[in-house]
């Protein structure tokens, strides 16, 4: 990305492709979290693919658990009617807001970043994040 667009906040565009509403949270000097943004749906939906194997069994209470271990390969993409479109391309300054499990698919995408610094209620509800990570 060019220096430009990485340090001027108005040129940069995050797509949210989850399925909700991402608030950006910062705290203030009393210690309320204000919001700095909320980043509604795009409409796009990525998913990584998984599939797993067995690798072992444990018995707890009589009855056999499969212990598994998981893979995430290909992520699929689509738009708000459902129909595949692809990965978008790199495009500098503009960074895709993604799960966790599609993060860890395509860790050499940093345009694809995950929610960081989750913010609780005082129910536990998670209600904003303070940033954003990469997966590597």
């Amino acid at each position: 990305m060019d220096e430009e667009r990485k340090n001027n906040p108005l040129l940069v565009e995050f797509v949210n492709c989850t399925p909700h509403a991402i608030v950006l949270l910062s705290q203030d000097t009393d210690g309320e979290w204000d919001t700095v943004m909320t980043l509604e749906p795009s409409g796009l939906s990525f998913r990584a693919v998984s599939d797993y194997e067995v690798v072992d069994s444990v018995t707890c209470n009589e009855q056999e658990v499969e212990v598994r271990k998981r893979f995430f390969g290909k992520v699929t993409v689509t738009d708000g009617d459902g129909n595949e479109v692809g990965l978008p391309p790199r495009k500098d300054g503009t960074f895709y807001i993604v799960s966790s499990i599609t993060a860890q698919a395509v860790p050499d995408r940093d345009d694809f970043l995950m929610v960081d610094g989750t913010v609780r209620d005082d129910s536990g509800r998670i209600i904003g994040c303070t940033g954003f990570a990469i997966m590597h």
